[in-house]
């Protein structure tokens, strides 16, 4: 009856995290994600990543077609200006960095509109199916009695559901900053330096010397246009993300 009673307490506990949000209450969550994540999560994200890939490759290549076309009738007309706003998109394009929020001349503005909706319509049903499996995985490992396990699941849960991601939306969730087993949390730091759209440019990041006369690396996990990333920044670089 004991363990009986003890694996009904566990899967009580697995099922009851959703209503949390570890990314609020301690948005490192550093004893979570410190642990490898399950064989599970990981192969999850790379399906992800790879219908992500594959359905925004088209809405973006027509989008880059489309800019390219405008550019050079610009340069023909001698509005070189206006040539050089549409090649300054092509560059965000090429580096994951169109969004709404960034200014623009209107002529970029409308055509940019359309390639943002169609660009989440393209994302949406991927990150929807994702969201579906997390789900699945979670009640798998919750009858396997992997707590650790469920509850890393449950925190990428939370950022798809509560933090965005699901809508292709940059989420922030940990911020490492040190060298070797030397690492300060600078989640909240950076986090509070972001928003849906990312991190704007970065010169003086002004953390704390949590490894003295070692060289030090800001290690990045985020999530952008529906899919998990990562990122290293070395020491006095400039950091922006995406």
């Amino acid at each position: 009856m004991k363990s009986i009673a003890s694996l009904l307490c566990l899967f009580l506990l697995a099922h009851s995290l959703p209503a949390a949000n570890p990314s609020s209450s301690n948005p490192a969550s550093s004893a979570i994600t410190n642990s490898p994540p399950p064989a599970g999560l990981v192969e999850l994200r790379k399906q992800l990543s790879e219908k992500l890939a594959a359905a925004r490759k088209p809405v973006e290549e027509r989008y880059k077609a489309d800019l390219e076309q405008k550019m050079n009738s610009a340069a023909r007309f001698s509005d070189l200006k206006l040539a050089e706003a549409y090649k300054t998109e092509l560059d965000a394009l090429a580096n994951d960095r169109v969004h709404a929020g960034e200014k623009t001349r209107p002529e970029i503005s409308g055509v940019r509109g359309d390639f943002l909706r169609h660009r989440d319509e393209a994302i949406l049903p991927h990150t929807t199916w994702y969201v579906g499996e997390l789900q699945k995985e979670i009640r798998k490992l919750t009858a396997a009695s992997d707590v650790t396990g469920a509850m890393q699941l449950n925190a990428e849960l939370d950022h798809y559901m509560k933090d965005g991601a699901k809508s292709g939306g940059f989420f922030l969730a940990l911020a490492s900053w040190g060298a070797g087993a030397k690492q300060a949390d600078v989640t909240k730091t950076l986090r509070a330096k972001s928003t849906n759209t990312g991190l704007p440019l970065v010169t003086h990041w002004g953390f704390p010397d949590s490894a003295p006369f070692q060289h030090k690396i800001l290690h990045v996990e985020y999530y952008w246009l529906g899919e998990f990333r990562t990122k290293d920044f070395p020491e006095n670089g400039l950091l922006q993300l995406p």
